[in-house]
């Protein structure tokens, strides 16, 4: 994993934004040039993180969205911004790595049924019908 220091931007509204994940990505775009990797947030947080691509990044970006007023609304919320540094840039990474675990541990597990379940044998007059293969009787 290749971490990237100044790259996390974390922000916060006072209240729970009620705008999608696209909507608020494509906002941030729209707002700085700096290359935006990753949107961690869920419509009706209050806040979320984002992760950008390059080095000190992240404060470039939250100056390009405070503009000359300092302020950014988003859906009639003002949202503040923090470049996250030091502790709380590791404490990012780990629960980012950790995440990331996690989901490649989930992958190729299957729910716990094996095959094709319950097959049907029915009797029929010269052997078993309902399996792949017809098994006939001598008798």
């Amino acid at each position: 994993m290749n971490i990237v220091s100044g790259c996390v931007l974390h922000f916060e509204g006072g209240n729970p934004l009620e705008i999608s994940r696209a909507e608020l990505k494509q906002k941030f775009a729209d707002e700085t040039e700096e290359k935006l990797c990753f949107l961690d947030f869920d419509k009706g947080n209050a806040s979320g993180s984002m992760r950008f691509k390059e080095e000190g990044s992240a404060k470039r970006a939250m100056e390009a969205f405070l503009g000359d007023d300092g302020k950014f609304e988003v859906g009639g919320v003002e949202l503040k911004f923090k470049v996250l540094e030091d502790e709380e840039e590791k404490e990012y990474w780990e629960k980012f790595r950790q995440a990331r675990q996690s989901k490649g541990n989930q992958r190729g597990k299957s729910s716990g049924r094996r095959g094709g379940g319950r097959r049907a044998f029915k009797r029929g007059g010269d052997g078993y019908q309902g399996s792949r293969k017809k098994r006939f009787r001598d008798n």
